[in-house]
C-alpha cells in the first residue's frame, strides 16, 4: 500500500489510480466533512450581507472570482455579450474590418 499522505481529498483520489504501489489495495480517503480541508466548496448558502449575487439568476458567491466562474459556466452568452459591449476596437482594426466588408460584396 502506498504511503504518501494528502491533505486535500482531490489530490489523493488523483494519485490512487496512477499509483503502481499496491494498485489493488489502495483505498480512498475517508470522506471528510471539513469543506477547508478537502479542497471541495461547502453548499451552505451565503449571507445577502457577504459575498456577490449574480445578476441573472440571483445565486450568491464568496467572492468576484466565483461569481465569474459561475458566470462562466451558467450564463456563457450573457456573459459573452456583456464582455463584447465593453470592448472598443482601435482605428486599425476599424479600417480591417471595413476593407474585409468591402471585398467580400
Amino acid at each position: 500500500m502506498c504511503s504518501k499522505m494528502y491533505i486535500a481529498k482531490h489530490a489523493a483520489l488523483c494519485h490512487v489510480p496512477k499509483c503502481p504501489v499496491g494498485a489493488a489495495a489502495a483505498a480512498p480517503p475517508p470522506e471528510s466533512t471539513d469543506s477547508e480541508t478537502d479542497g471541495v466548496p461547502s453548499n451552505r448558502p451565503i449571507p445577502e450581507s457577504v459575498g456577490v449575487a449574480c445578476p441573472d439568476c440571483g445565486e450568491r458567491y464568496s467572492g468576484r472570482g466565483a461569481l465569474t466562474q459561475h458566470q462562466r459556466h451558467r450564463h456563457p452568452l450573457t456573459r459573452n455579450e456583456a464582455r463584447a459591449a465593453g470592448t472598443r476596437r482601435s482605428p486599425r482594426q476599424e479600417d480591417w474590418l471595413s476593407l474585409l466588408k468591402r471585398r467580400n460584396k
